[in-house]
């Protein structure tokens, strides 16, 4: 659902001493909201994100049902797996959030489906989501293309070539076709603004996302073909066999640089992989909620609301006032829409990025403590396990790891998902917005009609819809 258009009021000025305190006040009310949100929701949101693991399993095993007839159509529907994923998700997250007159809107559902590809994929790729689907796929694709031709059945090649004519052409045809949907989406909306429309218009996006699923997955195979390629390509080039050969003979001469050398790929691939997990991902999460809980991230820069007089305005928020006066309303309010438009490919993704860098990045550093915590329950559900189970064997363990994996997937998947909503919740009451979360708080008197509270504050609201 779009959030409604609330002129942000200015916060007031907080003190340099308190500014600590009121960090960690602040950070204790997501993680109490977040509780709270998993006292109340916890079955709802089990049973969703057990349904999109059982889809993300059938689309897996559909895949390779189709596989020994086309490839290409295996990798299609294989494409289906992020996309149950992701579906699940923002579907958990409009459980835990209030929607108008109770109701849920499928129509924002669908666009905060499309607009959340993109970030999702980081999160999916994190999660090992994609290395999994697609090692999977090959393995057990390659398995029975053996077994039937041993078996004198002739049957399609499961992985075709990444430079074959039709990769190629998937990749460029879904593309275009999710162009055109959107296109019709928007014209199907437009010309008739009715209840059947907005339902036609809704499915002309779910075909549309599911196209974006599509170039993006094939297209990343098509491109680690294309780098695999031109690694193989100049790796063998005179020059660089050269350099490569005296680098590791100078390497040898000298002690210093060959302890440097030994050490330099393993402590950059620890930076890099900390840097990931503490960082790159809790903000593609949050990127995620904010798209979802605040897809209309126009009314965060509107000119007719936006003002840099406040003395604690801050740099960025100084920058986007100047562009609104540089264009003058009517045109500024017009950029400002064509790049945060939910429907065009990376305009929710702007949007939520442009909302990050407006609120407050202590906050959000915190939220990314708390998310690496709560990764970590994946591996205390398996390590629990084997503590109980002790040493079963090979047979044994292989029985139950696979479930395991699923329950501790599912478990990490409702924490985060549960934290997820509080701090984006949270993040954009700080920019102005209404808290909207479907959690029981402390009756309070009514704010004002323009008026806002931040997520966990005393004042806010008591019950929901």
């Amino acid at each position: 659902m779009s959030v409604p258009t609330v002129p942000p009021r200015p916060a007031p000025p907080v003190p340099a001493e308190g500014a600590g305190s009121s960090l960690v006040r602040s950070g204790l009310h997501v993680v109490t909201d977040a509780a709270r949100l998993l006292a109340r929701h916890w079955p709802a949101l089990v049973a969703v994100a057990v349904l999109a693991e059982v889809l993300r399993e059938l689309s897996l095993r559909a895949a390779l049902v189709v596989a020994p007839v086309s490839g290409v159509l295996g990798m299609l529907v294989l494409c289906l797996a992020p996309l149950a994923s992701v579906i699940g998700i923002v579907v958990m997250l409009h459980v835990m959030r209030r929607e108008e007159g109770g109701r849920l809107d499928v129509r924002a559902l669908v666009r905060s489906i499309g607009s959340v590809l993109v970030p999702y994929l980081v999160i999916y790729e994190f999660y090992g989501g994609l290395s999994d689907d697609w090692q999977r796929y090959i393995d057990q694709a390659a398995l029975d293309h053996a077994i039937a031709a041993g078996s004198g059945v002739t049957t399609s090649e499961p992985v075709p070539e990444g430079f074959a004519g039709v990769v190629v052409i998937t990749v460029c045809g879904a593309l275009v076709l999710r162009t055109v949907l959107e296109r019709l989406a928007r014209r199907s909306a437009a010309r008739a603004p009715t209840t059947s429309a907005g339902t036609r218009a809704a499915w002309w996006r779910i075909a549309a996302g599911y196209f974006e699923v599509v170039w993006i997955v094939v297209g990343a195979f098509t491109v680690t073909a294309l780098l695999g390629t031109v690694r193989d390509w100049w790796t063998t080039r005179t020059v660089v066999v050269s350099l490569r050969t005296w680098w590791q003979d100078v390497v040898e001469q000298v002690e210093a640089l060959r302890v440097l050398a030994d050490a330099v790929a393993p402590v950059t691939s620890f930076l890099v992989a900390g840097i990931v997990t503490g960082l790159v991902v809790p903000l593609a999460w949050l990127t995620l909620g904010t798209i979802v809980y605040g897809v209309e991230a126009i009314d965060v820069v509107d000119p007719e609301h936006l003002t840099a007089d406040d003395a604690t305005a801050g740099r960025t928020t100084r920058v986007v006032d100047r562009f609104n006066r540089t264009l003058g309303t009517t045109r500024a309010r017009t950029a400002w829409q064509f790049m945060l438009d939910p429907g065009r490919r990376f305009g929710g993704l702007v949007g939520a990025v442009g909302m990050l860098w407006r609120s407050r990045w202590g906050a959000v550093l915190l939220f990314c403590i708390a998310f690496a915590v709560l990764t970590l329950v994946q591996q205390a559900v398996l390590g629990a396990a084997g503590a109980v189970l002790g040493q079963p064997g090979i047979a044994v363990w292989r029985a139950v790891v696979g479930p395991l994996e699923t329950v501790a997937r599912i478990a990490v998947q409702v924490l985060t998902t549960a934290l997820l909503a509080a701090a984006a919740d949270s993040l954009l009451a700080n920019l102005g917005l209404p808290s909207a979360l479907r959690v029981r708080r402390r009756r309070q008197p009514a704010p004002g009609p323009c008026s806002y509270e931040p997520l966990g504050s005393a004042g806010a609201t008591g019950s929901d819809q």
